[in-house]
Formats: C-alpha cells, structure tokens, sequence
C-alpha cells in the first residue's frame, strides 16, 4: 500500500533529503508550509505527519491531539532540536509515535520514519486478517520438495509439541512469522495467544513499554497502566521478529524475563509471573553479531534451545513450480479475478529467476500478473522486466551467485529523476560488488572486508541493506542447494 506522509518542515537540505529517501522506500511525501497549511490536515488523508517542533502553533500537545483524532488517525513525528523531556512524555502520552533529533542524519531519520510506517502497515494486516477470519497457518500448508526445506519441516513438527524456546533464521520474506505461527498452531498453546513484536519496527524509546508495560505515572504522561507482550501472551507464545535488533540495553532484561519467567513493569515494584514460549526470528547472523559484541551470547544459547532455518528460495529451486501455481490459485478469488494458469515460458522464467526477496516477493508478483492479465494465461508479458528476462537464462546459486546476476537488466527508469535512477543504478552494482567479493571469500565476513577495503561492521551493514547472506557462498559451485546436508538448515 502506498503511504502518504504530510511533511511539515522548514524548507531546506533536510527537508529535501527526508523527501527523497522516503519517496525511495516508496512513500508519497507532500510538503505543507506551516501555519494555515495545517488546516489542510484534517482535508486530506495520510498515514503520516511530520512535524517541526519549532514551526508548529504552540500549544504542541494540542496540535497532537488534533492530528490523533482525525478519522485516518495518522501516526505523527515530532522533530526537535531542543529535546524536553517532560513535553516529549506528554506528546508519546497523546499519541506521538516517536520524538527524533532535527540533528540526526536524514538516512538514520528516514529509517526510524520507516520503521513506524511498517509498524503501522503490520497493525492494519492484523486487523484485515482478524477480520476476514483468515485460519492460522499449519506446517502441512508449506509444500515442499526440496531436501533442505523437508529436513528443516521435520525438525519443526519434532518442536512444534515440545515447549522449548526457538530461533528461526532466514532471510527477509522467507516465511519466519508464517513458521512461527504454524508452529504455535501445532503447539498445545495453540488455544491461548500469539502475539508478535516487530523488534526493528518500535521506537527504541517505545520497545521496552511494549515488551513489559508500564504502570500508571511510570514517566510523565502515563496517566494510565499499560499491558505489554509479555502479559498479553500468558499461556500462549510470544514471537519476537528481527531480534537481532533489540537494543543491547534491554538484551539483558529479556534475557532475565525468559530465565525467571517474570519481570518488571516500568515503575513497578512487585515483579509478574507468565508462561510464555518464546519464537525469535532474525535474518541477521548471530554468530557474527555475537563476535561484533553487539548480541549476547547468554540470550542466544537461552533463546536458541532449537535453531531452524528457513532456505531461501533459490535454494529450494524445485519448490518454485507448485508455489506459483499454489498463489495463483489462492489470490485469484481473493482480488476477484478469474483463475489463469502459468504459460510455460512464465513458468521457465519463475525458475531462474533468483527471488531476492523470496516466498513474498512471489506472492507479489503472481497478484501482480494476475490483475494485470485479460486472458486465461499468466505470460511472460505479465512479469517484471526482471523476471521475464530470466526465461533463457540460467539460475546461480552457491558462490556463482554473482555471475547469474551481471546480465539482469537494470530496472526500468522511466518515469524517474535523475537522482532516482543514478541511486538505483548504485544500488545495483554496489550489490554485484559485494557478491563478487564475498564469493572470492567464500563467505568469510572478515576476508571480504579486507578485500573490500571495509571493516566487518561495515560490510555487514551492507549485507543487511542488500539482503545478502553469508552462507550462499559457502556452497560449492557444483553443489546442487538440494544436496546440502541437513545441518545446513537444521543446527
């Protein structure tokens, strides 16, 4: 869905730079002078405001209120360069989603900017599914033939009826939360509640409210008690995505709130007992961040009794055929369109393609084809450039990844600046770059970082933002994915 976000900041570099990144991640940004263009507000419909605390009308906690209880009740971002903390407590109280630092570089803003838009995304899938009576997911739904993802299958089902903590490892839109939701639908707490926290999508001020809660008058502005996760997830499971993320300052209160099955509300003074189980997921590598320094060790082997991880699609080539036939199936009644099938050539194309973002990058692009097609048939003519252009091509895997990847087409230009296109051309060879030197390294972070001239944080920041792992390119070239050992996807 596309996000709109009003932007109510004084004209100048940062305002242009928000401007740009935030249109990249793919949200509408109108720029609203101050004043009287405050009015216009509550006439148009967004998702999100951003607010300069120095150019809107005082009082702030007015303006706050006003913007909260518009019908679309679009999320606001205060932005300061004076931070007051009595006030800031008062605005998170009336409904602001965070207070950030005017002084903060404009990509660090853009990324905090984003992570409520997801949040707020996620909050509205929630609701649609709740609504629409949509059952939880089952292991038996994940179809597969490859020899990996069935390893990895059986270890679940194993897990599924054990009460044992967890970590699920994959890359972004492989299908962690899905697992982990079949998972506890398998599980003897499949009668009382999942309740899954975005560990990347909360302010970090935010995070440990909402893991724990808080008591009435815990800070300024907490006129009432507060519930957090762990509480809602009495009896049932507590899924925790993107762990990796959480702050190293509340590693060790989770860490304590898992070992002795109860913890602190902030403010609190008689500490609370719950039975959860705990699901993580992340699509970093522990190991390394452990080595960073920046994960603890003791929260791992507490969190990682059972260690899964989900293949990325391109190892698990033979499943492609059955899931694009599967979403094709299932999304045509739900978007209200005839069923088609999958021309041959689509199919071929399907295949080699290398599926970066995965089982959920599918997904988007059969519901894609299918609403563009007028025939009985998906075709090559329905397909990303990017994909259609797989049709004769060979699929890489192991360390030829890069290979497979420097005759893909770049992205179709049109309609963009200058500026658009010049970043996406970088992007795009900065992610061939990378894969080249980590496949030269056979996958070993510090090896790469010194061929790349970079230190191992630097090149896993990197990693991350282009959604490339490590272990891709430990594979040998003539190494089919589906002959891995097992303990590649089950540790």
């Amino acid at each position: 869905m596309l996000h709109r976000v009003a932007s109510v900041l004084p004209a100048g570099p940062l305002s242009r730079a928000l401007r740009r990144e935030l249109t990249e991640r793919g949200s509408l940004v109108s720029q609203l002078a101050p004043g009287h263009d405050i009015g216009r507000l509550s006439q148009g419909q967004f998702d999100m405001v951003l607010l300069a605390a120095s150019m809107v009308p005082q009082p702030l906690s007015r303006t706050v209120r006003m913007l909260r209880s518009l019908a679309e009740q679009p999320e606001v971002i205060l932005l300061d360069k004076a931070p007051d903390n009595h006030l800031h407590a008062e605005l998170l109280h009336l409904g602001c989603s965070a207070v950030l630092d005017l002084d903060l570089p404009p990509a660090l803003l853009a990324e905090a900017i984003q992570g409520v838009l997801d949040r707020r995304e996620e909050e509205r899938r929630f609701v649609t599914a709740s609504e629409s009576s949509i059952a939880e997911p089952r292991l038996d739904d994940f179809v597969s033939t490859s020899q990996v993802m069935q390893a990895m299958l059986r270890t679940a089902y194993r897990v599924a009826s054990a009460d044992s903590s967890l970590i699920i490892l994959g890359e972004t839109g492989v299908g962690k939360e899905r697992l982990a939701r079949a998972i506890h639908a398998e599980s003897t707490r499949r009668f009382h509640p999942f309740v899954a926290v975005n560990c990347a999508a909360i302010p970090e001020n935010l995070l440990e409210s909402e893991l724990f809660g808080h008591t009435r008058g815990a800070f300024t502005g907490a006129a009432q008690a507060r519930r957090g996760a762990f509480e809602q997830a009495h009896l049932g499971t507590l899924f925790l995505d993107e762990i990796g993320e959480l702050p190293t300052n509340l590693q060790g209160k989770l860490l304590r709130a898992i070992q002795e099955k109860e913890f602190l509300k902030l403010g609190g003074e008689r500490p609370i007992r719950v039975d959860v189980r705990i699901v993580a997921a992340t699509n970093r590598d522990l190991q390394e961040e452990m080595v960073q320094g920046t994960f603890r060790r003791d929260l791992f082997y507490r969190l990682g009794v059972v260690v899964l991880e989900l293949p990325p699609l391109r190892q698990r080539r033979d499943d492609i055929s059955v899931l694009v036939e599967n979403y094709a199936a299932y999304l045509a009644p739900r978007i209200g369109v005839e069923p088609r099938r999958v021309s041959p050539a689509a199919m071929e194309a399907c295949r080699n393609y290398a599926w970066p973002g995965n089982v959920r990058e599918l997904a988007n692009v059969i519901e894609r084809a299918l609403i563009l097609g007028d025939d009985e048939w998906i075709d090559l003519d329905q397909l990303p450039e990017e994909i259609a252009h797989s049709a004769s091509g060979k699929f890489g895997h192991g360390n030829a990844a890069p290979d497979s990847q420097r005759n893909e087409p770049f992205p179709n230009w049109e309609g963009q600046t200058w500026v658009q296109a010049r970043c996406k051309l970088l992007e795009h060879y900065e992610a061939l770059y990378l894969q080249q030197v980590l496949a030269h390294a056979h996958g070993r972070i510090k090896d790469a970082a010194t061929l790349a001239g970079l230190t191992p944080r630097a090149l896993h920041y990197k990693m991350k933002h282009h959604g490339i792992r490590k272990e891709q390119f430990r594979l040998a070239p003539s190494l089919p994915p589906e002959g891995a050992k097992e303990n590649q996807a089950v540790q």
